[in-house]
């Protein structure tokens, strides 16, 4: 019995990504995504999709990915920030993220779904 759920559960990892395709290959060997999915960058954004998939917000200096979000065909990602603020940045330094020479970037990978 401990073996077969082993085996679901090894099963569950290699096959859960099955109803999606063409994302392994939009990351870059250091994790990020690669640079054909940026669409922008500073410290204040908005960006509309176009279809289905993930934004990745991106310290460029550490390489650092600092938040991810699902998003839906026309949905609206909005992102503000004030690298003044104190909270922020004592935040960003735990993180090992200098705040002073941060620079951000938003990148944009559809999901492309199995027809």
């Amino acid at each position: 019995m401990k073996t077969a759920l082993m085996m679901v559960t090894i099963s569950a990892l290699f096959l859960g990504g099955c109803a999606t395709t063409g994302s392994s290959d939009a990351f870059r060997s250091d994790g990020l995504p690669d640079e054909k999915y940026c669409v922008g960058g500073g410290f204040k954004m908005n960006y509309v999709t176009n279809t289905f998939g993930h934004v990745y917000l991106v310290d460029l200096n550490s390489k650092k990915i600092l938040e991810t979000a699902y998003v839906s065909k026309g949905d609206a990602y909005t992102f503000a920030f004030n690298p003044d603020d104190d909270a922020v940045h004592l935040k960003l330094k735990k993180m090992g993220i200098d705040p002073v020479n941060m620079k951000l970037g938003l990148y944009f990978v559809p999901i492309h779904k199995k027809q």
